[in-house]
């Protein structure tokens, strides 16, 4: 999979520093002269394919428990999870 990022400064707060110090005259060609893109291929490892699986399910725990109403904060076993997949991939 080929995918584009943007690289560069944080160009939220320093593309808008740059613009107050008069380096750019506004903010779309501070954006522009600032950062750029540059395409990454990923290859994803099958050997982890079951590792990201669960990591996968700890995540979808985490958001729903934080990020939904619906969440019932059943994060007992979260650590435990992790700490446990840190273990056995260390081996």
């Amino acid at each position: 999979m080929t995918q584009k990022y943007t690289i560069g400064l944080d160009y939220g707060t320093n593309s808008v520093r740059a613009m107050v110090a008069g380096i750019h005259k506004d903010f779309a060609v501070a954006q522009k002269k600032m950062t750029r893109l540059k395409a990454k291929t990923c290859k994803p490892n099958p050997k982890a394919h079951d590792i990201y699986r669960e990591l996968y399910s700890i995540c979808k725990t985490l958001h729903d428990a934080f990020g939904t109403r619906a969440g019932n904060g059943g994060l007992y076993d979260a650590m435990k999870r992790l700490i446990n997949i840190r273990n056995r991939v260390r081996k």
